[in-house]
């Protein structure tokens, strides 16, 4: 059976705009790996580190959860228990099982982190820095969506979005990609944002012309999987669309 990881979790000390208003309310936040898209989650907080010891600071929360993803509000008395207590360890629940050993809360080294910065514009909402959340089905570098009503980037955004089951999904640029795979994360081959044209040869590097061709002399980077690396492939070629959020 394939372990569940929680991956890139962090803890916020802005509250969420749906939580009640608390001026010390925390948000634990993250991402996990290994369990199906929408599997409940939930966060305690302990005074001790080994599981099954200790006394419990805060009560089971249940998290939103979108795709992979998940937040949970730690307010009012959890979050004035976590900053009172001389140690507090946060354990994540997958489906009911524990997904990561016990993490200690620490203001330094490890600082609280701010929420992630999201983008919005008439209705469409966008994570300015994700992580990968998983991969579209293959596609030439001629990306399509609504019958063709949507084409190239803003394709690309609503597969992702359908891809991850999230509203804020696109497409990796390539920096998204590679930060998921220097923290461990398994990022297969497919295509990614990073677009360049070198004047000294013939061959254009522009995304597949904003992913919008197969022309023979146009080509698009990939994140190359296995290869712990970028590739660059021509446009008529498949491969999915890696997808971060």
């Amino acid at each position: 059976m394939r372990r569940t990881w929680v991956l890139a979790a962090f803890l916020s000390a802005s509250a969420l705009a749906d939580v009640p208003s608390d001026d010390e309310a925390l948000v634990y936040a993250g991402r996990f790996e290994g369990a199906a898209a929408g599997s409940a989650v939930s966060v305690s907080v302990y005074d001790a580190q080994a599981a099954g010891t200790g006394t419990l600071l805060c009560p089971p929360v249940q998290a939103r959860v979108q795709g992979t993803a998940f937040e949970a509000p730690l307010t009012g008395v959890c979050a004035r228990a976590i900053r009172s207590s001389s140690a507090a360890f946060i354990e994540v629940t997958v489906n009911l099982v524990v997904a990561l050993p016990r993490v200690r809360v620490r203001a330094q080294p490890y600082a609280l982190e701010s929420k992630r910065v999201v983008f919005s514009h008439m209705g469409k909402r966008t994570t300015a820095q994700g992580l990968y959340c998983g991969p579209t089905g293959a596609t030439t570098g001629s990306f399509s969506a609504q019958a063709g009503a949507l084409t190239g980037y803003r394709a690309a955004k609503l597969l992702c979005e359908q891809s991850c089951t999230s509203p804020t999904a696109h497409q990796c640029t390539n920096h998204e990609a590679l930060t998921s795979h220097i923290i461990g994360m398994t990022v297969p081959a497919g295509w990614v944002i990073g677009a360049y044209d070198p004047p000294a040869t013939s061959y254009v590097h522009r995304d597949c012309s904003g992913f919008r061709s197969t022309a023979g002399d146009n080509y698009g980077q990939t994140w190359g999987g296995t290869s712990g690396q970028f590739e660059y492939s021509g446009c008529g070629n498949s491969a999915p669309i890696l997808c971060c959020d």
